[in-house]
């Protein structure tokens, strides 16, 4: 009985609720056509995206080759302000070395013209390896790409640095003779040329 009553009292006191399922042909239509007017503007926004892509996809090589040419134009432009440095920096270190060889009294005359002669050759050097730095970047010389351009005018640069370096290395000879000789004089009163 307990049972009976709880049963009776659970259905009388709930509400049931419920839905039936209906298809409208009318709206089945709609929804239909939607999705084709959606499937066509989907298409057409799937064009443009593309098309999007494929310009951003040549601004970006475009953007690409403009920094690579910047690039290679910073990089010459570090190496040719370089070229200069040593070209106008051997005349200069020429100059140097040239007084200094004219001044040292206790060296052997003829040592200071062979070491003036040396640096003589360098400097005609110097001239031929600007002239050809001149030529290299006034025309387009030998159809050069912009990295063989570059690399070109490093050797360059290398050889200027090396010119330089044997400037260095004469006027530091001379100099060295030069405290060897006056280092003799003081010990033995008398200079000995060699």
């Amino acid at each position: 009985m307990k049972k009976l009553f709880l049963i009776l009292f659970s259905v009388t006191c709930s509400s049931v609720y419920s839905q039936w399922v209906v298809e409208d042909p009318a709206v089945a239509g709609l929804l239909a056509s939607l999705t084709q007017e959606q499937a066509v503007s989907n298409s057409k926004t799937i064009v443009q995206a593309a098309n999007t892509v494929k310009q951003l996809q040549s601004q970006g090589k475009w953007v690409k080759e403009t920094v690579e040419k910047v690039d290679n134009a910073v990089r010459t432009l570090n190496v040719v302000t370089d070229i200069q440095k040593n070209a106008v920096g051997i005349v200069s270190d020429y100059r140097n070395a040239a007084n200094s060889l004219r001044s040292y009294k206790t060296l052997n005359p003829q040592y200071v013209q062979n070491s003036l002669n040396r640096l003589a050759n360098i400097v005609n050097n110097n001239q031929k390896t600007v002239d050809f730095f001149s030529n290299i970047m006034k025309s387009d010389f030998l159809k050069l790409s912009s990295f063989e351009r570059i690399k070109l005018l490093q050797d360059i640069n290398s050889k200027l640095s090396g010119l330089r370096a044997s400037i260095y290395n004469i006027s530091s000879e001379a100099y060295q003779k030069n405290q060897t000789a006056v280092n003799r004089q003081s010990i033995y009163g008398t200079p000995i040329l060699k």
